[in-house]
């Protein structure tokens, strides 16, 4: 995906709703730990945020 701000709030969203759908949250990490190493830095901090939001919410 080439649109950082989509993908952004896309995370953003997807994050939000995982804290209440474990299947979600579960298929959810997997991707963020992948997208934490996106050369671009601003989607590459969002995912590690999430990582660890979500983390924290166990």
């Amino acid at each position: 995906m080439n649109d950082w701000i989509v993908l952004n709030y896309t995370m953003q969203t997807l994050g939000v709703w995982a804290q209440a759908d474990a299947d979600l949250k579960a298929w959810l990490l997997p991707q963020l730990e992948r997208i934490s190493g996106d050369t671009r830095k601003s989607v590459a901090k969002t995912a590690v945020k999430l990582q660890k939001s979500l983390a924290k919410k166990g």
